[in-house]
């Protein structure tokens, strides 16, 4: 049954758009051949396990998107072996499925669940994700293509990922990542077992792209044990922010792995179940900004400005040398090990500082320069070494590293709190426009 109602998108335009309920998958197929600006397609309680046709060239209107949505949130499931896969299409939203379908094979062993090719401004929102890996190489969700811009990943509940392959890959064309692309208020868990690479929870760009700016936001998420290889959020992009995120129990880092001029900033990174490698921040490449983050109880490195292995030329896909990155007014407290500069690779990182970092801890150094050029600026930094703690492994004056014998304030992510899953996912409202 269709009702039609007027919408507004500005003043010189009306959209009739339509309100177009379906029970299976035959009559959702034909609701997307169909649809116009503005149209409404609503699912009914059940599980749609047949195939959903690809959809090409299909867009709404910004005042007037597509939307598909289940009637009562969750209760209507995208099984099967298909999901979604849009291309060349605009301003369509995917809103309260639950989605367990196993994905589509688009090459041997290469699988994915939800694709947006070539598109912009689109959403999924409000989405909870319990995928049914059944192929060796699944990723949930691919932005990829010319001219992908605009989506936004909100709300969402990832609840599990446990064989290879991404949560979240946002790519883009040949010579240009996807851009302005954002990533809020998700709840990402469980990404299980931990392997050597390919489990990223976040992938924003690709080793080719690493020259090209991306303006895409990773904002107010919560990461529970996202622990499926040693990059939790990997960034291969330039002019990215990962900001007011909360990281707990994840075995992994935030790895600037490509690209320039990237932040991350005012994010919690918490552990307190005794696992191994759970780090914080891990940077290469130039003008990284890496400010205000609260760190407690990691146990593999905090801050790692690393050496390089590619210093003015050099393959993509290397560690290029990190130059000008700035770390400062983070709060780091009983962690393993806290800063450290050059640990890997052969050039040394050049014109870094450091500056305005509270450490607290009882182990080892809490500050370690590998390098010998010994180029990185040191200054205001305060350190509380307890126990065996040494505060640096080369001698620094007050100017640079500051040593008392009792608990600093906490500088790092001022006035906020760790999120939990009441903040975020299914959980979360939507504003009030």
């Amino acid at each position: 049954m269709n009702n039609k109602s007027d919408c507004n998108r500005d003043d010189r335009q009306r959209v009739v758009a339509n309100t177009i309920f379906v029970t299976n998958t035959f009559e959702l197929n034909q609701a997307l051949s169909e649809a116009e600006p503005g149209d409404q397609i609503i699912l009914k309680d059940g599980t749609y396990i047949s195939d959903i046709i690809p959809v090409h060239e299909k867009s709404g209107m910004p005042n007037a998107p597509i939307t598909i949505s289940a009637e009562n949130e969750g209760r209507a499931e995208i099984g099967g072996n298909t999901g979604f896969y849009f291309n060349k299409c605009s301003n369509i939203t995917l809103e309260g499925l639950k989605i367990t379908a196993s994905g589509r094979e688009y090459s041997e062993n290469l699988t994915r669940v939800l694709w947006f090719e070539s598109c912009n401004h689109m959403r999924i929102t409000r989405c909870y994700f319990k995928i049914n890996e059944t192929a060796d190489r699944t990723t949930f969700i691919l932005i990829s293509g010319e001219e992908s811009h605009h989506h936004r990943i909100d709300r969402n509940v990832f609840d599990g990922k446990h064989r290879s392959g991404l949560v979240l890959d946002i790519t883009g064309g040949a010579s240009q990542v996807s851009q302005y692309d954002i990533v809020e208020y998700n709840h990402f868990m469980d990404n299980t077992p931990r392997i050597e690479n390919g489990k990223e929870t976040i992938r924003i760009g690709l080793s080719g792209l690493q020259n090209s700016s991306s303006f895409s936001v990773i904002q107010h998420n919560l990461f529970e044990d996202c622990s499926g290889e040693p990059e939790i959020i990997s960034i291969k992009a330039c002019d990215t922010e990962v900001r007011y995120n909360t990281f707990r129990n994840s075995q992994g880092q935030v790895v600037l792995r490509h690209g320039d001029r990237n932040k991350v900033y005012e994010n919690f990174f918490i552990a307190d179940d005794g696992k191994p490698d759970e780090g914080g921040v891990r940077v290469y490449g130039n003008d990284h900004k890496i400010f205000n983050n609260y760190m407690q109880g990691l146990t593999s490195t905090v801050v790692q400005i690393d050496k390089g292995n590619a210093h003015t030329t050099g393959k993509l896909t290397a560690a290029w040398t990190p130059r000008r990155i700035e770390v400062s007014a983070n709060t780091m407290i009983d962690c393993d090990e806290n800063i450290e500069i050059g640990k890997r690779y052969i050039y040394d990182p050049e014109d870094c500082i450091v500056a305005n970092n509270i450490i607290v801890g009882s182990k080892g150094y809490l500050i370690y320069d590998y390098t010998e050029s010994q180029t990185t600026i040191f200054k205001g930094n305060v350190v509380y070494p307890k126990g065996t703690a040494v505060a640096c492994n080369i001698q620094r004056d007050e100017s640079e590293v500051r040593i008392v014998d009792t608990l600093p304030e906490k500088t790092g992510a001022v006035g906020a709190r760790p999120l939990t899953g009441k903040d975020v996912g299914l959980n979360k409202p939507d504003p009030i426009d």
